[in-house]
């Protein structure tokens, strides 16, 4: 189970990263001569790329700036800005600036004062109390901001004492102490970068039903009575049908979705086989049934141009056998001891874990799209008993309907 989820994590972020296209939104840089040039910003995944480099698109030119080749950058929608000058080598996140100012960086805070830039240390030290080490959490950045506020408080650590390292509250501070010294100052009010919201993502959510046919083959591995009887292998068409949901944040990643489903299926596998010989004759009837709900979830990433897409997908399915049995029937013809008896064959697992892959075509209409896809989903153990081994592997083909 742990290697089927990392393997879905290693997909889902190859998608992210390695396959992802960038998406760019209206924004600007500045240069090392304070001029600005607004151009389109690159919308970045992780937002700690932001403190590395800029990626800049403007007349179908694409260009990485890094910290000491501009001044800063930022986006026009939600106002977020990033400058070079305050941390070498980096940028910063600009909170709040004025007589004093807030940066963020990494998920720590910068204050500069008077052309200083103080850095608000925050984290766990060792502390010794008696003869025992103990971790303690390091509170120094407190003691300066009550030191970088004291011009303008009487008791400047009443404003400090109780307050939590976040940006929400640091930047309260530093606001009220701006407003204090009547000279001007800006906010960047957002806690977090329009970029990790979902409608600058613009998400896009459809859903769809699909129906398709399920090949099926049960392959007879199993050591255990009457087995010698079954066939090598079992085979089973059968449709399918379910509910599709594809989630898809354009902004950010081009051609990436996200594809959860519910579908359900019902299985049927069946042999006859009469062995006759000078002492007996006996006929060994062997049916498999399960009846199967899936939760899939899946990553699928589209190739193509207007209207007509191609793509692949991966992912893992959640399988839960509402009903599953596995039966002999024994029919004595000759001699005549007991005419019939059933019996369970061996039993079926519950429910299970299954890795999938897949190609497929997407065709888009006005009003809605057409998917054609095959998924072939890996060989999966389906028999309960320790000492008999039943592998199911599926092939599935589907026809969605999205709205």
């Amino acid at each position: 189970m742990k290697k089927l989820v990392l393997l879905f994590f290693t997909f889902f972020m190859l998608g992210l990263t390695g396959y992802a296209q960038y998406s760019f939104t209206e924004g600007y840089i500045i240069k090392s001569n304070n001029d600005t040039v607004y151009g389109q910003v690159a919308l970045r995944v992780v937002e700690a790329q932001n403190y590395k480099s800029c990626i800049f698109k403007k007349d179908d030119q694409q260009i990485k700036y890094l910290p000491d080749q501009i001044l800063g950058f930022g986006y026009l929608e939600g106002n977020i800005v990033y400058k070079s000058t305050i941390r070498k080598g980096s940028f910063v996140k600009v909170l709040v600036e004025g007589a004093m100012s807030l940066y963020m960086y990494q998920g720590n805070f910068l204050v500069t004062k008077k052309g200083k830039v103080y850095q608000l240390d925050h984290g766990m030290r060792k502390v010794k109390v008696g003869d025992t080490e103990i971790m303690k959490e390091n509170e120094r950045w407190k003691g300066l901001l009550i030191y970088l506020i004291s011009d303008h408080y009487s008791i400047p650590a009443g404003m400090v004492k109780y307050m939590k390292y976040s940006q929400k509250a640091i930047s309260k501070l530093i606001v009220n102490y701006d407003k204090k010294t009547r000279e001007e100052y800006k906010v960047f009010r957002r806690d977090k970068a329009f970029i990790f919201t979902a409608d600058a993502w613009h998400l896009e959510a459809k859903y769809g039903v699909s129906f398709g046919i399920t090949r099926s083959v049960i392959q007879n591995n199993l050591t255990i009575s009457y087995s010698a009887y079954m066939e090598d292998q079992y085979r089973s068409f059968d449709p399918s049908f379910g509910l599709v949901f594809s989630l898809n944040f354009s902004r950010l990643v081009k051609g990436l979705y996200i594809q959860p489903g519910l579908s359900f299926r019902k299985s049927s596998y069946s042999s006859s086989n009469n062995i006759k010989n000078f002492y007996q004759e006996v006929d060994y009837n062997f049916r498999i049934g399960l009846t199967t709900l899936s939760v899939p979830v899946s990553v699928k990433y589209l190739f193509g141009k207007k209207k007509t897409f191609f793509y692949a997908l991966g992912g893992i399915t959640y399988e839960y056998n509402i009903k599953g049995d596995a039966t002999r029937i024994v029919k004595y013809i000759y001699p005549y001891i007991e005419p019939v008896f059933k019996a369970t064959q061996f039993d079926i697992n519950k429910n299970y874990f299954v890795a999938f892959g897949g190609i497929g075509i997407e065709k888009r209409f006005k009003k809605l799209s057409v998917d054609l896809e095959m998924r072939y989903y890996q060989n999966k153990i389906i028999s309960g008993n320790k000492e008999s081994n039943a592998k199911l592997g599926l092939l599935a083909f589907s026809f969605i309907i999205f709205k």
